[in-house]
């Protein structure tokens, strides 16, 4: 175990050392000696003491702090580290502990008496009450987490979580729409696109720009440049309320392309009264379209486009993003230029090599050439006034 450094300040006849208590919070302790070699031993006896206080909590009284954005070790320290952490991801490990650990007999456990049996008997009893299998991953790996922590603090001497898995499950392949589909959806209008601007330019948006629908919900008229079309994404809501950076922390301009420009523009028209900094899809009161309103407003318009046909594939709003990419690649435009437009991370591309990476420079690239590939593709054509045609 490392353990802090005793020092003392100028003036102070005593050896002081800084320490984090179980909650994570950093605290300052006089060690009440003189001697350096009688601070190291006063700090050795206070942090092998407090280790063994730690460790005789309960699992439930350990993890009252975690995932609770304000007080929870593990965000703490990432933060302080400049690493990234959602508080969507925070929010929703805190629900599934409260729901399905908590009430749990392996709460009442105490946390130096936690063994990987006693994580592999919760899993199992969890199995026969969580809905789903992603569900019970994500619950038990809550439990890691908390773990894992407590003995990267040296709470506890060992990590039981280490080497427990996931439950093995078939994932849910997400579908994508062909360009075919994307054209004559936007050249048709159906349902809410054609009945409210804002739904229309929120889901014409959705198809041309591959936007996140949090960054769609957070862009705001002033990063908009109505005459070039340009537009800079950087920032996004992490869930209904919380406004932050967008994912991987990694802004990016974009240009737009000029049918969903065009629209953009008749929006911008109906609400003459909005200020610069006013969100683009904003209701009367300024607020931000709801996560719920943009998804039903899409499912709507799949069932009021004609002769549309699902064929079994799994739709949703970020189809569109996912539909963009594959469309854009397989028209051959570059994957560097696709993920810079696209806001991919590298790691989440896995297209680039480092070498290339690292030496290709990005303010090279022309992202008009994006826009005007995406217009090709999705454009509204003579040939795409009908109904939607089925697959």
């Amino acid at each position: 175990m490392r353990y802090p450094k005793p020092y003392k300040p100028k003036g102070q006849p005593y050896y002081y050392f800084w320490y984090r208590d179980r909650h994570g919070k950093r605290r300052m302790k006089s060690t009440g000696c003189e001697r350096a070699s009688d601070a190291h031993d006063e700090v050795r006896r206070f942090i092998d003491a407090l280790g063994q206080r730690s460790a005789g909590v309960t699992f439930a009284e350990y993890a009252r702090p975690y995932f609770l954005w304000d007080s929870c070790p593990r965000v703490r320290r990432r933060l302080e580290e400049g690493k990234q952490i959602g508080r969507t991801y925070v929010r929703r490990s805190r629900a599934l502990l409260d729901k399905w650990v908590i009430p749990d007999a392996f709460s009442s456990l105490l946390l130096s008496q936690i063994t990987r049996g006693n994580l592999l008997d919760l899993r199992a009893r969890l199995r026969l009450l969580v809905a789903g299998p992603n569900t019970l991953n994500k619950t038990i790996a809550a439990v890691k987490t908390v773990l894992s922590e407590a003995a990267f603090r040296g709470d506890i001497s060992s990590d039981p979580g280490a080497k427990v898995g996931n439950i093995k499950y078939a994932q849910r392949e997400r579908g994508v729409f062909t360009p075919e589909e994307v054209r004559e959806l936007l050249a048709a209008r159906p349902g809410p696109m054609g009945q409210d601007p804002r739904l229309d330019a929120a889901l014409t948006l959705l198809f041309s720009t591959g936007c996140r629908v949090g960054e769609l919900r957070a862009l705001r008229w002033e990063a908009i440049d109505l005459k070039t079309g340009r537009a800079r994404i950087h920032q996004a809501f992490q869930d209904s309320t919380t406004l932050g950076p967008v994912k991987w922390n990694k802004p990016r301009e974009i240009v737009i392309p000029a049918f969903a420009l065009d629209r953009l523009r008749t929006l911008r028209e109906a609400s003459k009264d909005s200020q610069p900094q006013d969100f683009v899809l904003a209701d009367a009161a300024g607020r931000p379209l709801g996560i719920e309103g943009l998804k039903n407003a899409f499912e709507r318009t799949l069932q009021a486009a004609e002769g549309f046909r699902r064929a079994g594939r799994w739709l949703t709003p970020h189809s569109c993003r996912h539909s963009l990419n594959t469309a854009l690649l397989a028209s051959g435009l570059s994957p560097l230029l696709v993920q810079t437009y696209l806001g991919w991370s590298s790691q989440e591309s896995r297209i680039l090599s480092r070498v290339q990476a690292q030496y290709t420079h990005l303010q090279l690239l022309r992202l008009e050439d994006v826009a005007a590939r995406i217009e090709e593709l999705f454009g509204q054509t003579k040939e795409a006034k009908g109904s939607i045609l089925p697959i």
